[in-house]
């Protein structure tokens, strides 16, 4: 059995961790730098092998694992839709993606249900929010307010 729990590491981490290894010596053996830097040896090939899409992807620092998405056509389309409606400060909700993103899915011909988890996952890829925008804000005079 294991000694310690087996733990998955963020971007960060891992950046931080090939950082600290091409500070050692150049003439150290990976098994000997794994253990300066608390890893397995397995876990630092790796991260070596690894090393050129690590800093590609070093933007979502926080993310332990990069899942890729099952629609492209689909999660663009609903994006671009996404923008469309907020710009025109649409009523939009959880109820009103899903909708449209199967509607959207329809049109294209792709096999794919749109789902809470799917949406929730997808808000997490783009950073997108939506707020209800309450009476006084959709009424306000933004541009009289900065005069």
């Amino acid at each position: 059995m294991a000694s310690h729990k087996r733990t998955g590491k963020t971007t960060a981490e891992k950046l931080d961790i090939l950082k600290r290894f091409d500070e050692l010596p150049a003439n150290i053996s990976q098994g000997d730098a794994a253990g300066r830097l608390g890893i397995a040896r397995t876990t630092l090939a790796d991260l070596l092998k690894q090393r050129t899409t690590l800093s590609v992807h070093s933007e979502s620092g926080n993310r332990v694992r990069k899942r890729n998405c099952k629609s492209h056509v689909t999660d663009g389309a609903l994006l671009i839709w996404f923008r469309q409606a907020s710009s025109m400060n649409a009523p939009i909700n959880r109820a009103i993606l899903i909708q449209k993103g199967n509607e959207l899915a329809r049109k294209m011909r792709v096999n794919i249900d749109i789902t809470h988890g799917w949406l929730t996952r997808w808000k997490n890829r783009h950073g997108t929010v939506y707020k209800k925008l309450h009476d006084e804000k959709q009424d306000a005079d933004e541009d009289g307010a900065r005069d």
